[in-house]
């Protein structure tokens, strides 16, 4: 028995200590945000923590009125007055007592919805604390991208650097070139060789940065794959819809707003504090030395009625409620917050749109300038290829970061509206072919 036990003690030790699991490679976006769900960073642990204490809160006031069972014994050597039956010195006493509250005026019962809706709030906080996880993650997820890509940019316009400079020392060695042209062909190259190494460790710092998001620091990933961003294709609905949408589901004032009945419900439970206690009580009893008064079993009811409890009631019904109206005006901040980052977030994602027409003809217009430099330097007339493969891949970068800033204005405004940031859902195409297999 003792080993069951101690085996039952140690498994959430065991459980703890347990490595996390190992990051997929190449990592997708999907993968990363199922690991947040599938393994628990510090803060959701901490989150998780203050939800598991709201519930025993929750249990400790639901479990006020039980049944309280308790047994009470006593050993004393006594000194009887003459006129005692029995002139005996050694008492001996053990009584069995069961306790049961059976009325009070509802203060058990507002005392349990209080920490009802407490554990309801611990509840909302944490799909709240998980949302802003999944932001941060889709945002660092991004960032490793888009450091990969600038660095593609940089290592290729360290090539064109190099080239130009080769040139103007073969030049400067046949006096087609001066000390000064040479040495400006030289500063060039190691300004953007300098570049290049700050965007090499940018590479490294996404990582980094990833892999702690995701609660794995030590697990920094080296390849991930390119995200499916077809949910940029959804059509932006309108503002008051969905302010009101973020009003009525945001889970930071859901949160608020059980808050505050839980701190309504504990001012009610301070007040009955002022409410008199009906208590049903049995007692078993055995007694060391036998008297007309002791008896052996007693069952019946006591009733407390508070006469004068001072001021410690009144103060902790005031204390109860200026939380309340603290929470009340967390609320009134937390509405005008949400409502701008609604519209703020509105805002972008119609920016972003109308940016995405202006990177689609510049992408065309750098596949078209590539192409003819690319003639160009087959047919021999201009050997500066390079220079045209550079601005491509700049173009490239920017059509990149803007697809990357839709899709996560678009999780911001999903996490807004009480949603799952980053979750796919069906494009209206994919729709319309499942109702129609």
């Amino acid at each position: 028995m003792k080993a069951i036990l101690l085996g039952l003690w140690l498994l959430p030790v065991a459980s703890a200590a347990l490595p996390p699991p190992n990051l997929p490679e190449p990592l997708t976006l999907d993968a990363a945000l199922a690991f947040i769900n599938d393994y628990d960073n510090a803060l959701i642990k901490q989150q998780k923590s203050n939800q598991q204490y709201a519930k025993a809160e929750h249990e400790l006031a639901q479990a006020s009125d039980d049944l309280d069972i308790y047994l009470s014994s006593r050993l004393r050597w006594v000194d009887p007055p003459g006129l005692s039956a029995d002139q005996s010195h050694d008492d001996f006493t053990m009584r069995l007592f069961v306790d049961k509250p059976l009325l009070d005026f509802g203060r058990t019962q507002a005392a349990s919805q209080a920490t009802e809706k407490t554990l309801a709030a611990a509840q909302l906080q944490l799909i709240a604390v998980q949302q802003q996880q999944r932001l941060q993650v889709m945002e660092n997820f991004f960032n490793v991208l888009l450091a990969d890509l600038q660095y593609r940019v940089s290592n290729e316009a360290m090539a064109v650097a190099f080239i130009h400079f080769d040139r103007a020392k073969d030049r400067h060695q046949q006096g087609q070139r001066s000390d000064l042209q040479l040495a400006q062909a030289q500063a060039a190259y190691q300004e953007v060789l300098q570049k290049r190494g700050r965007h090499e460790r940018q590479q490294r710092l996404t990582r980094v940065r990833l892999a702690q998001s995701l609660g794995v620091p030590e697990q920094v990933p080296s390849e991930l794959t390119e995200p499916d961003l077809k949910q940029n294709q959804q059509i932006l609905p309108d503002i008051e819809m969905l302010t009101q949408q973020a009003l009525d589901a945001n889970p930071e004032l859901n949160m608020l707003r059980e808050q505050i009945i839980a701190a309504q419900y504990r001012v009610d439970a301070e007040r009955a504090e002022k409410n008199p206690l009906l208590l049903g009580r049995m007692e078993a009893n055995y007694w060391g030395r036998k008297l007309g008064s002791r008896d052996p079993f007693r069952i019946g009811f006591e009733l407390e009625v508070p006469i004068y409890p001072g001021n410690r009631v009144n103060a902790n019904i005031a204390k109860a409620q200026a939380e309340r109206y603290q929470q009340e005006s967390k609320l009134q901040t937390q509405m005008l917050a949400v409502r701008e980052a609604v519209l703020n977030t509105w805002l972008q994602l119609q920016n972003l749109n109308g940016q995405r027409t202006s990177v689609e003809a510049r992408l065309l217009w750098r596949e078209m300038a590539l192409d003819e430099a690319r003639t160009l330097y087959d047919m021999e007339v201009n050997s500066d290829l390079g220079n045209s493969l550079v601005k491509q891949t700049e173009a490239e970068l920017f059509a990149k970061r803007t697809e990357y800033d839709i899709a996560l204005q678009w999780a911001k405004l999903d996490a807004l509206l009480g949603k799952t940031p980053g979750e796919k859902k069906q494009t209206p195409d994919e729709s319309a072919i499942q109702e129609n297999p």
